[in-house]
């Protein structure tokens, strides 16, 4: 959260919206004033504890500079409170530490002086006296002082620690933590960066620990975007102002949450004015590019379907009929090349994420594994034509001598069993290819397309089955008996499952496969 306010406000909204976690130590990053002049020493930045001011991050490479509250003996404050973790897990450390002491000295303890334990035991310890042989004073409901020698709790986690069970506040580690930023830190790291004295550790933790910013100018806002855009992360930023239109223009994603100054700047506009808008731009961002790379992978499929069949058939001396080319590009290939991409997004945000770039480990390997699959089936298709008894089938080179030296394209039964194949490959090919989830909802939403696609597969199917006799004569198609035409259709249903299966499962294994081989 990045906001122009102050640092108690913007920690209060942070946690609020859940930015910061209730369990979140907080350390807020601010550049102290000289008490002579108001300028500032931009070369000092203060980490210190939001709640407890004892406890301060290295200034170096903000990891905790000590325990919260300072150690005690071999244990930390946060041990001494194991007892209510699991129950307490939302509250704050401070929380935790009133809860604590009011379960051990019930109504012994005044809420004011949760802490005097603490602090008296520092500076007895620092003294050199025992925290055992230290007595505590504390006044009753009632006014009367009674005292507690030494510390239950304190003695509990000794004992604890003598046994051998697992303590149940290894958990709670020193990583627990968030930064809250300045916009006069900001300007310090900004100073620190230009000079090349920043440490790549401090900006690191920096950047991964920073949630909330306060008190940030326009410029300060469109610079911690660059900041994030460094280290190859995408930002998305949401803005209503016009202080925010640097960041907008600047960041990745710009979102503009009203329709007056930053609409201008900002790529994408909402009418909703929350960040709910967020969650619908990603679901059609995703959906959009899954559709164009589908439809880039079917647009290159279509061409290397039609590419090896014209090969085959050009080593033959044959070649595809005027009517068969259109057939396939303006009612299969075309429109539905088309209508694929109107398929609405997922109703719901999946955690995974679409191919971010074109060429990459899942677009190629799904494209050349089914460019081998189309090479392989149509060679094998080919071969087992040939097999076939001389009572029905003639080679194109024995019923066509002249080959392509002809004017025009006769019919052959190498061309007419190909082309019945291909028509299937180019379907099952487009079913692949538009496996929906998990960012696109399921293909029989989009109505356009199914429709169509029922058509294509009911003609393909009766061009093959029973065709009439000017179908004969328009295609130029050859007589085959019926057994054959069931092996046409079973190998294009072996087909489309081969294709299925392969980009459903195979493309994934095989680029998880590849990522955990080391070079």
């Amino acid at each position: 959260m990045v906001t122009g306010d102050n640092a108690l406000t913007a920690i209060s909204v942070g946690r609020q919206c859940g930015i910061i976690k209730p369990h979140h130590r907080i350390f807020l990053g601010d550049v102290p004033e000289t008490k002579t002049s108001s300028t500032v020493k931009a070369e000092v930045i203060e980490w210190k504890d939001y709640e407890f001011a004892e406890s301060e991050l290295d200034p170096k490479t903000l990891r905790p500079n000590n325990e919260l509250y300072a150690s005690l003996g071999n244990h930390s404050f946060r041990e001494m409170i194991p007892a209510l973790h699991a129950s307490s897990r939302g509250d704050s450390v401070h929380d935790y530490a009133k809860r604590a002491r009011r379960e051990l000295y019930g109504s012994l303890i005044n809420e004011d002086e949760n802490t005097s334990y603490v602090t008296e035991l520092r500076k007895s310890t620092h003294e050199g006296n025992k925290e055992e042989d230290l007595p505590r004073r504390k006044r009753s409901s009632n006014g009367e002082v009674v005292v507690i020698e030494g510390d239950p709790l304190r003695r509990s986690i000794q004992d604890h620690h003598s046994g051998s069970q697992e303590v149940p506040w290894r958990e709670l580690d020193t990583d627990d933590y968030v930064l809250c930023v300045t916009g006069r830190a900001m300007s310090c790291i900004q100073k620190m960066k230009e000079k090349g004295n920043l440490d790549p550790i401090f900006f690191k933790t920096f950047l991964d620990r920073a949630q909330v910013f306060s008190r940030m100018h326009p410029d300060q806002k469109a610079l911690l975007v660059s900041y994030f855009q460094e280290k190859d992360i995408v930002v998305g930023m949401c803005g209503d102002g016009a202080n925010d239109c640097n960041a907008l223009k600047t960041a990745d994603i710009g979102i503009s949450l009203s329709e007056a100054e930053a609409s201008i700047a900002a790529p994408f506009t909402s009418k909703v004015q929350d960040i709910s808008c967020v969650i619908t731009l990603l679901q059609e961002g995703r959906a959009s590019l899954t559709s164009s790379f589908q439809c880039f992978k079917y647009t290159a499929l279509y061409s290397m379907i039609q590419f090896f069949c014209l090969i085959i058939l050009f080593n033959l001396g044959s070649d595809l009929t005027d009517w068969e080319y259109m057939y396939t590009d303006l009612v299969i290939v075309f429109p539905l090349s088309i209508l694929m991409n109107y398929t609405l997004p997922a109703s719901k945000l999946s955690r995974q994420q679409p191919p971010s770039a074109l060429v990459s480990r899942v677009i190629l390997t799904s494209v050349i594994g089914h460019v081998v699959i189309v090479l392989s089936t149509q060679i094998g298709l080919t071969y087992w034509l040939f097999s076939q008894p001389s009572s029905w089938f003639t080679p194109c080179s024995i019923l066509h001598p002249g080959g392509l030296n002809n004017d025009s394209v006769d019919g052959c039964f190498e061309n007419t069993t190909l082309f019945y194949f291909t028509l299937f490959q180019f379907l099952g090919t487009l079913f692949a290819f538009n496996i929906s989830k998990p960012f696109r909802r399921p293909m029989y939403t989009n109505i356009s397309f199914t429709l169509l696609s029922i058509f294509a597969i009911i003609f393909s199917v009766y061009l093959l089955m029973i065709p009439a006799q000017f179908i004969y004569d328009l295609f130029l198609l050859m007589e085959i008996p019926s057994y054959w035409r069931l092996i046409i259709f079973g190998s294009g249903i072996v087909y489309l499952l081969i294709t299925f299966i392969f980009e459903k499962f195979m493309v994934r294994c095989f680029v998880s496969l590849t990522r955990c081989v080391k070079p």
